[in-house]
Formats: structure tokens, sequence, C-alpha cells
């Protein structure tokens, strides 16, 4: 060996280097979690989702179709084409009924018991299978609000009865909670009304799906 030979560094075996390489990078995780275990500690604490408090007014005390806060708002029924609300509106009236579906005018008449408080009726309109289940409770007068009707789907069951089911948009004014309690005031959750159409052609609602 020459004294040239001797002043060359001494190469590091390559295991050597192997463990410089996680020290280091050891090192470094433990300082990222570190860091991240301060940065936590001084952040407030993050308080859980509080679902929204539904408000539910006193039942109204009257006839709803004698409020002049009710009787401001949008009370037509409408047949809507397009359930994003941006298709053709037609107002459902007393001259035009007739023109419009059946179904559509059974569920007319479901809004517009609900409206009247007209449990008799609406204890008539429902299948004998949803009111053994389910029933209808004795309510009051609903200050119903911007209601619309929409076609969803038709299914054929096994049976023969056809099902179709519609879906329902409205506002309850002063909501006393008599009847929806899914939904504040002034709130919409719509409604699906799985309507069962027997052979004879008789119709009843056989499903509500909120």
């Amino acid at each position: 060996m020459n004294e040239f030979d001797e002043k060359q560094p001494r190469k590091s075996p390559p295991a050597q280097l192997a463990i410089r390489l996680l020290v280091i990078l050891g090192g470094g995780l433990l300082a990222l979690v570190l860091l991240l275990t301060v940065i936590n500690l001084l952040l407030p604490e993050k308080e859980p989702p509080v679902a929204p408090e539904l408000h539910f007014y006193p039942v109204y005390e009257g006839n709803i179709f004698e409020n002049p806060q009710y009787l401001g708002k949008d009370r037509l029924i409408r047949y809507c084409d397009d359930p994003a609300g941006y298709g053709l509106k037609t107002e459902i009236t007393d001259e035009d009924r007739e023109t419009f579906n059946i179904q559509v005018r059974v569920v007319e008449l479901y809004l517009k018991a609900l409206m009247s408080g007209d449990n008799e009726t609406l204890r008539e309109l429902f299948s004998d299978r949803y009111m053994a289940e389910v029933g209808v409770p004795q309510i009051p007068q609903q200050m119903l609000y911007n209601m619309c009707i929409y076609y969803y789907r038709t299914d054929r069951l096994d049976n023969g009865v056809t099902q179709v089911t519609y879906k329902v948009d409205y506002m309850i004014y002063q909501n006393s909670g008599t009847y929806r309690r899914d939904v504040g005031s002034d709130g919409i959750k719509p409604e699906y009304l799985v309507l069962n159409v027997y052979e004879d052609g008789t119709i009843r609602i056989d499903n509500i799906l909120r």
C-alpha cells in the first residue's frame, strides 16, 4: 500500500448506510408525530354536530281558512312534471279537474282532506291493510301550502294490483306536529304516496314513505 492509498477515505459498508438511513427516517417520523400531537392539544375540541330542533306550534284554534296569515300563502294544488322543480306546473282547478288522471285526483283529495281535517275522508282513502297496520290518527286542520304532486313510478304486482307512486311536496304553516313530526314548520320533506289500483278500478293509498 502506498502513501496515496492510505490518504483515501474508507467507504462505509452498505449495512452501515442502511442503519443510518433508518435512524434518520425514524427520527423524522417521531418529530412529525410529536408536532401533530402538540397541534391537536392546542386546537379547540370540535363539538359533535347537533340535529336541528323541530319546533311545533300549539294546535290552531279556529278555522284555518279564516286565518289571514295562512290565507296569504300559496294554497293552490299543482301537478308538476319535473321533480327537480324546473318543469311545467299546472294548477288543479274545479274547471279542469276531470282532465287529470284519476290517481292524481286521489292525491289531491288526500291533501284537501288534510287541510280540512276531514278524518272520515282520509280513512276512506287508505287501504284496509294500511288502516289495520298503521291507521290514521285523529287530526285537526293542517295549514298546507306550496303543494306539488309529481308522478314517480309504476309497479305491477303478481296479484293483479298496479301500484302507482307519487311524490308529494308541501309545507305546513305553524305545524302542530299532529300529523307530521318529521319536519318542522315551513320546511319540506317529501312524501311518497303508494297507491294501489285494483282490477275493478278502486284506488286506495297503501303506503306513505317519508
